[in-house]
C-alpha cells in the first residue's frame, strides 16, 4: 500500500509525463474520516507522529491536512488510475473509493476494482491474483479480448470452473 501511495505522489506530480497508475490496496485517505491510516497518514504530520505515535491524535490532530497522499488535481494531463482493493482488507478499505471520487472529480479515468475473497482467495490486505493481468488490462497495455476470445474465455470457465484462474 505504500507503494500505491507513492504511485500517486509520481503520477501527480508528473502527470505530464505519466499515462496511468496502479494503486493496489490503497488510495487516498480523508482527514476527519475512516479508514485511518496504521502510521496516522492524514490525521497527524509527519513530525508529530516520529514524536507521538499512534498519540498524535489526541493532542495534536492536524488540522492543516485534508489529504494523504495527495488530491489528484492533474490539470490538463488526465491520468488512468487503476484502484484494486479486496472488500475485506481492513487496512485500506475505503481509500479505494475516495481516490475513486477524487480521480472522477479532476477528470481522471478511474477505474476501480474490488476483489471478494472466497474459500479459495483470503483476500485481505495484498494484491488480488493474477496481479499483473489485471495491471496490463486495466492500464490498456495489451488489446482488450474481441468477442470470440471472450465467448472462449467464458466456455474454458464454464468447463473447468472459475476456481482453476484463482490459484
Amino acid at each position: 500500500s505504500q507503494n500505491s501511495m507513492f504511485a500517486a505522489y509520481a503520477s501527480v506530480c508528473f502527470a505530464d509525463r505519466v499515462a496511468g497508475l496502479w494503486q493496489g490496496g490503497s488510495g487516498l485517505t480523508k482527514t476527519f474520516h475512516r479508514p485511518i491510516t496504521p502510521g496516522l497518514q492524514g490525521q497527524c504530520s509527519a513530525s508529530d507522529y516520529a514524536t507521538s505515535g499512534s498519540q498524535c491524535c489526541n493532542g495534536t490532530f492536524c488540522t492543516d491536512c485534508t489529504w494523504w497522499p495527495i488530491y489528484p488535481r492533474t490539470c490538463e494531463n488526465k491520468l488512468v488510475d487503476c484502484i484494486a482493493a479486496y472488500t475485506n482488507d481492513n487496512i485500506a478499505c475505503g481509500t479505494d473509493w475516495y481516490m475513486y471520487e477524487a480521480m472522477v472529480a479532476e477528470g481522471n479515468d478511474a477505474r476501480m476494482l474490488s476483489f471478494s475473497n472466497t474459500a479459495s482467495v483470503s483476500g485481505g490486505h495484498k494484491d488480488p491474483k493474477n496481479k499483473f493481468s489485471w495491471i496490463v488490462g486495466c492500464l490498456g497495455i495489451v488489446d482488450s479480448c474481441s468477442s470470440a476470445c471472450e465467448q472462449s474465455f467464458l466456455g474454458c470457465i464454464a468447463s473447468n470452473g472459475w476456481e482453476e484462474f484463482a490459484r
